[in-house]
């Protein structure tokens, strides 16, 4: 009788453990990741208001003080990335993460991919964009309307010294996408001409904060932007 019991009580166990498994074993596969690593670096993808998404690349070593251009949106709470072996999808935005790299996708199709090579004085991003071609922002403190073939340090100073530029690193493309970068002084920006969908964010901070929204066209993508951020927005 004593072994029937011990048998029937392994049995009940086993069944409680695969109930265990059945129920919780979807909400781990399907769980918000809130940090995926590949290779050298983390990412971190947030949902925040006005729809923007929130991208954090950190590299071993990286600096967490203030910058100058914080922007600080909002996080929702209530919405986010949902992850499953690397990708991600909120509403109609997809990323695909992998070895240092990801794509970000919208509707479907292609955004931008970005690149990230990090080394023992700095984290480096080339984005390269697949449905953009030509890049405006800045401030419009460009010689030029657009910003292909032009590089930016965040503090600049004149040849003479007798002048001081902090460009504001927010970018709309002729495709409707908004990017906004939380920079300081010394981080830089490079627009590459010969490559006309290709940039590249460089910093010593070995963090790389950025947000992104796609909008309908460029003058949307700036409205947004500015309807979402004009109470964040360092002053």
């Amino acid at each position: 009788f004593s072994n029937g019991q011990d048998t029937v009580m392994v049995f009940a166990w086993y069944i409680q453990f695969y109930i265990v498994v059945i129920l919780f074993l979807p909400i781990y596969v399907f769980a918000v990741s809130p940090d995926i690593s590949t290779g050298d670096v983390e990412f971190d993808f947030i949902v925040c208001e006005g729809d923007y998404i929130k991208i954090e690349v950190i590299a071993d070593g990286a600096d967490y003080s203030t910058v100058d251009f914080e922007l600080n949106l909002p996080e929702k709470e209530s919405q986010s990335f949902v992850f499953k072996q690397g990708t991600g999808v909120w509403n109609d935005y997809k990323v695909v993460a992998g070895e240092n790299q990801y794509t970000l996708y919208y509707d479907g199709k292609k955004v931008y991919t970005s690149y990230f090579y990090p080394s023992k004085v700095r984290l480096s991003e080339d984005r390269i964009w697949h449905d953009a071609d030509f890049f405006y922002g800045f401030g419009e403190n460009s010689e030029n309307t657009a910003l292909n073939g032009k590089s930016f340090t965040i503090w600049n100073e004149s040849r003479h010294g007798n002048h001081v530029y902090l460009y504001i690193p927010f970018i709309v493309t002729d495709a409707g996408d908004s990017v906004y970068y939380e920079a300081k002084g010394k981080d830089a920006i490079v627009f590459q001409d010969s490559k006309k969908d290709y940039q590249e964010f460089k910093t010593s901070r070995k963090r790389i904060t950025s947000y992104y929204k796609k909008s309908a066209d460029l003058p949307a993508a700036v409205a947004s932007f500015y309807k979402a951020t004009i109470p964040s927005l360092p002053m």
